[in-house]
């Protein structure tokens, strides 16, 4: 998948169309390493990956600024970080 296919699906699923490109590369990079840091490795072309990229997105964008208890990681986005985690439908993440 294309950067810029990856950008206007972001675009279109966070409903971001008035914020900087540039922006949304930096958040997308931020999700990226917070994936990498939770052992999922980049794949836009696992469709569980690229939604929990998109949900990550769109929480910090809609976050951005807040500090407190109420900026953990929403219910919905920790079953798709699980299953990938896991190794989802691909088996590659699978810890023992």
């Amino acid at each position: 998948m294309e950067e810029s296919e990856i950008l206007d699906s972001i675009k279109l699923y966070c409903r971001l169309d008035d914020c900087p490109e540039e922006e949304i590369k930096e958040l997308k990079e931020a999700c990226e390493e917070y994936l990498k840091n939770a052992g999922i490795e980049k794949d836009y072309e696992n469709k569980l990956y690229f939604l929990a990229i998109k949900k990550l997105i769109l929480h910090f964008y809609d976050n951005k600024g807040i500090v407190g208890k109420n900026t953990e990681i929403p219910y919905g986005i920790t079953p798709v970080i699980n299953q990938l985690q896991l190794g989802g439908s691909t088996g590659k993440n699978v810890r023992l």
